[in-house]
């Protein structure tokens, strides 16, 4: 047995993934120099700057002094504008070469804030 193999099955876990499944300590640091590289990126840039996620897809990453909006851009078709308001979300998705969105939604924050034990009870009555 390798050490590479005993190591991975003796790999901590420390907290879970977006599916709830655990995590190994050495993932989670991994997100955590990634988080704090951005909150630094954000910090240090005056401009959006493309963040690589594979061969076609790409994060836009924005000033800290900007907006939360997120651009996620896949080459030859465009890209896809999250926008988080205090308002709610408006999402566009805009195709490649173009400047207007072939689709817009927005979606109010009250329809997806989670609502209390409360609002839960008197919604039931």
């Amino acid at each position: 047995m390798t050490n590479q193999s005993t190591a991975a099955t003796t790999v901590a876990t420390a907290g879970t993934n977006a599916h709830g499944q655990p995590m190994p300590t050495d993932l989670k640091a991994v997100v955590a120099r990634i988080e704090a590289d951005i909150a630094l990126l954000r910090q240090a840039c005056n401009e959006p700057i493309s963040i690589k996620l594979s061969e076609k897809i790409d994060i836009e990453v924005r000033p800290a002094d900007e907006d939360d909006r997120v651009l996620v851009g896949r080459s030859d078709w465009g890209y896809t504008v999250v926008n988080y308001t205090t308002e709610g979300l408006i999402l566009d998705v805009i195709a490649e070469d173009e400047l207007e969105p072939v689709y817009t939604t927005s979606i109010h924050k009250s329809d997806l804030e989670v609502l209390s034990p409360d609002d839960l009870s008197s919604a039931a009555q």
